[in-house]
């Protein structure tokens, strides 16, 4: 090449490169100007780490390189483009050699699908595969409770904290949402408008719809929880049939129509492995004979939802009254224990809740021995662990969270 030719095309390139479009690049450096920006948005170059993603998602473009990926990830959520993120993190597949890459890729996938773009189906898959692709990390636990916390699905909830919980103390506020069966109307107002967001951003979210159809219930909207399941297509899916019909008799019973509810309850076949579903349709059917004095048939209905859910309040306050107002009243006596139990632990929790005796020790001892009392093994001994941490050489309190932990493990 002439002399002349080869200046002109060194001078060519280098306009190239300070311009950031030249066909070299240096993929560290980008990579460290987008990691300097994702640890610190209001601090880092957005200019810079823009151009630098840029260079990189062409270098990466069809290639299969899951930090890059992950990385860009990273970048597209810090400056809220969750769709972009999202097929980032998508075009990083389960079956990588690494399964804890994998694992990383699905854990940011369900953060982000959840948290920002209010997808609660996928970020579920997501949160749910993280966990099986990497056992011995607790990361995808908490995400996934709080979706089922909003979802108001206490079981999958409670099964998330118990794992989480045993590898470490859970936080306290997440303690207390396991304690506690009421929220504070805060809490109440802002899992409404998540419900909201998740159902407007996907329609076919019946866990969401459900859940949000429940609050209006719970408010007294009936018209308005009515509107969302009529939104809902169960597409012949049995389980939401029943999970709908169920709702939908809630509303009957609350307006005073228990012929309509009955009818809607007679219908409804109970499922074993649903003992959410069970308890409400025995204990929907319970009220409706309480309230029509139909005393013999009330019991029946309550004593087969607290076989599904034993510390439902509801189901024990009416099996008392229903056992007091048939002259058993040494019958309702234990149940009346229970019932004690359940009110004294919901309002020990919410006491720590209002951080009046978040510290005390005497109050943490209350807790763990009515969970105690109440079977609640797991949640007992996750108690017992905050008592622990005050203490953390009392041998008398390990051994008994050895037994207690025994005893939930027994259970399983």
């Amino acid at each position: 090449m002439p002399a002349r030719s080869s200046s002109r095309y060194v001078w060519f390139l280098s306009i190239g490169l300070i311009a950031g479009c030249g066909s070299v690049s240096d993929p560290d450096a980008d990579r460290r100007a987008i990691e300097a920006f994702v640890a610190d948005p209001a601090k880092g170059d957005e200019k810079a780490a823009r151009a630098a993603a840029d260079r990189l998602a062409k270098v990466s473009e069809g290639a299969s390189e899951p930090r890059d990926h992950l990385l860009l990830a990273a970048y597209f959520d810090a400056i809220g483009e969750s769709s972009k993120a999202l097929e980032r993190l998508q075009s990083i597949p389960d079956e990588l050699p690494d399964k804890k890459t994998a694992a990383a890729a699905r854990l940011s996938e369900g953060r982000i699908a959840f948290y920002r773009a209010r997808k609660a189906r996928q970020a579920e898959t997501a949160l749910k595969s993280a966990t099986r692709l990497d056992p011995g990390s607790n990361l995808a636990w908490l995400p996934l409770a709080d979706l089922y916390d909003v979802q108001n699905r206490r079981t999958e909830r409670d099964t998330c904290y118990a794992r989480v919980d045993d590898a470490s103390a859970l936080d306290r506020n997440r303690l207390l949402n396991w304690t506690c069966d009421r929220r504070l109307d805060a809490e109440a107002d802002e899992a409404a408008q998540i419900l909201q967001a998740l159902v407007a951003s996907d329609p076919a979210d019946i866990d969401s719809a459900v859940a949000l159809a429940e609050d209006k219930i719970r408010r007294g909207d009936f018209p308005g929880a009515r509107a969302v399941l009529d939104r809902i297509d169960p597409a012949g899916d049995r389980a939401a049939i029943r999970t709908i019909a169920l709702r939908r008799a809630l509303i009957d019973i609350d307006l005073g129509e228990f012929a309509a509810a009955a009818e809607r309850l007679e219908s409804v076949e109970p499922d074993p492995d649903e003992p959410g579903d069970t308890s409400l349709r025995f204990r929907s059917l319970g009220r409706i004979q309480f309230q029509s004095r139909n005393y013999a048939e009330a019991e029946a209905s309550l004593r087969k939802a607290l076989a599904a859910e034993p510390n439902e309040r509801e189901s024990n306050q009416l099996l008392v009254q229903t056992l007091r107002l048939t002259g058993r009243s040494a019958e309702a006596e234990p149940v009346s224990r229970r019932l004690a139990s359940i009110d004294r632990l919901e309002d020990l929790g919410q006491k720590v809740r209002a951080s009046l005796r978040r510290d005390d020790p005497k109050t943490l001892r209350e807790l763990a021995d009515t969970a105690l009392e109440l079977g609640r093994y797991s949640l007992a001994k996750a108690w017992l662990r905050q008592l622990l941490a005050k203490d953390p050489l009392n041998q008398e309190l390990q051994q008994e969270i050895y037994r207690v932990d025994q005893l939930a493990k027994a259970r399983k």
